[in-house]
């Protein structure tokens, strides 16, 4: 009996389609392998708690820039933004409740700078969480109202992290760490003199 046309271009497609299916199968899966050595580990991302180990608080990198914001509360908390750089230049803007409102420019000395990367390395800032504010409540157990926020962020060998801190938020030991964390870089980036 002679086989159809039909049935032929069937048999034809459905082949095709196996085909295409086995090779699509055989290219996806991992090819074995003798090699016994030890992976390599793959590049660091910003959310990697291992960066923080890439952080040479010995050298400063071009791209360093360091910045702090904290903002008001419904008393007298100074509000105001600061940004670092890797040059050592301070920009200070007052916004609230500092001894003088705008922007003052300063210079800071690249210890005092590498003392700053140091910081972030001590506190492993790679590895914090970005929000500890009521909005999380896994990083704010508990909130008292009240209270001012700071904002914090470092970009360094082409990474960046950025922090979000209410200080309403209490109960965790990582939230005093992250206070005086901040303290510190008002003090190294000689912003104290300016708040008041």
């Amino acid at each position: 009996m002679p086989v159809s046309y039909e049935f032929r271009l069937r048999v034809t497609v459905l082949s095709a389609l196996a085909l295409f299916a086995l090779v699509g199968c055989r290219s996806s899966s991992a090819p074995l392998s003798t090699d016994t050595s030890v992976p390599k580990p793959s590049p660091t991302t910003a959310t990697d708690s291992t960066l923080l180990y890439a952080i040479d608080p010995t050298t400063v990198p071009p791209d360093t820039k360091i910045t702090l914001s904290r903002t008001i509360c419904y008393g007298t908390c100074p509000a105001y933004k600061l940004e670092i750089f890797a040059n050592g230049r301070v920009v200070f803007e007052g916004q609230h409740h500092v001894r003088r409102t705008g922007q003052v420019v300063w210079q800071i000395d690249q210890d005092r700078i590498k003392q700053l990367i140091a910081e972030f390395a001590k506190i492993k800032y790679f590895s914090l969480a970005d929000d500890y504010s009521l909005s999380n409540r896994r990083n704010c157990p508990n909130f008292g109202t009240d209270a001012p926020s700071v904002t914090t962020s470092i970009t360094i060998n082409g990474q960046t992290k950025t922090v979000f801190h209410s200080h309403g938020c209490q109960d965790l030991d990582v939230l005093s760490q992250l206070e005086s964390f901040e303290d510190k870089i008002d003090e190294i980036a000689d912003a104290k003199r300016r708040i008041g």
